[in-house]
């Protein structure tokens, strides 16, 4: 390499960091000021299925939403698939039914649902489209998605769709119909068990004991999941589960609780450190990402006056 080489190097290096670092000083969104953060905040939280956000932020979006921050959720497939028994529109309408019961009991105000078929979801550029368009007319400061690094393909084609829709969120003619928001989020990746290509990265901790409760209630409106398709992946026959609301509520608590006692369980020795003697058994836990901006000091304020623990990002 020659040191003209070795010199364009280092300028577009130093070029990238300075993006990476002043991202929400980007000019294409010239609302965004530290002096202009105001609350409710605004968090979308964009999952594969009409489930996959109450599972992994369901209780994040609890306490966000009794702060009155503003929550909205999005299912990118319309969870036709999920059952033994059900026929796929049945199971679609009923799927969305369950997701909006559920949005009501967390205290979010949206729960869209795109319509893509279950297991079948693409990053495309019109599910690209549809995204960009969504986060626009919201205008979320944050923006929480699947790692692309998953078991379930439409988990992993849904984060590869919003991290592309991050992008285009400041190009004025792509998707003119609806208008550059003020400012671009910062994006979290929810947690996940996945080592390669390399480990989760535990860079904010929600400890959510507190709000269990509700959030098992949540949970349990998606009684064609909880309580008929996901059971035999706990060893347990649907069959011979109890209907009534306290004998559902008593096996989702006991049964239903695995993403977030997985996250306590993987990220213990940081839980421990940052939370110390009041460490919590279950957490919700996310990753910065490279894609968007980093948080404002005054987001950072608001997130922490709920608890939320940063680990890094700061």
């Amino acid at each position: 390499m020659t040191i003209r080489t070795m010199a364009m190097a280092v300028a577009v290096g130093v070029a990238a960091c300075a993006c990476a670092e002043f991202a929400g000083r980007d000019p294409r969104y010239p609302g965004f000021a530290e002096e202009n953060f105001k609350l409710p905040m605004r968090v979308m939280v964009i999952g594969a299925h009409p489930d996959d956000a109450d599972f992994e932020c369901g209780a994040t979006a609890i306490k966000l939403a009794r702060a009155g921050a503003r929550v909205q959720f999005v299912s990118v497939c319309n969870g036709d698939k999920g059952h033994q028994s059900m026929s796929s529109p049945d199971l679609a309408a009923r799927r969305a039914k369950e997701a909006q019961a559920a949005a009501k009991i967390y205290g979010v105000e949206k729960y869209t649902i795109i319509g893509e078929p279950d297991c079948e979801v693409e990053p495309t550029l019109k599910l690209r489209a549809q995204i960009t368009k969504l986060i626009r007319e919201f205008a979320p400061n944050a923006v929480f998605t699947h790692r692309p690094t998953d078991y379930h393909a439409d988990h992993r084609a849904t984060g590869t769709a919003v991290l592309d829709a991050i992008y285009m969120l400041g190009v004025p003619l792509y998707c003119p119909d609806v208008p550059v928001p003020e400012m671009l989020p910062f994006v979290m990746y929810t947690g996940d068990g996945f080592t390669l290509p390399r480990p989760f990265r535990a860079d904010m901790i929600v400890a959510v004991d507190d709000v269990r409760d509700q959030l098992v209630e949540g949970f349990a409106c998606h009684v064609s999941q909880v309580f008929e398709w996901l059971p035999p992946e706990h060893g347990f026959d649907p069959k011979t589960l109890g209907t009534d609301h306290a004998s559902r509520i008593a096996y989702v608590k006991a049964h239903h609780m695995g993403r977030t006692r997985s996250n306590g369980r993987i990220h213990r020795a940081v839980i421990d450190k940052v939370f110390g003697a009041n460490a919590p058994e279950f957490v919700d836990v996310y990753e910065l990402s490279e894609y968007g901006r980093k948080p404002c000091k005054k987001e950072l304020a608001f997130l922490k006056s709920l608890g939320f623990k940063w680990v890094a990002a700061e």
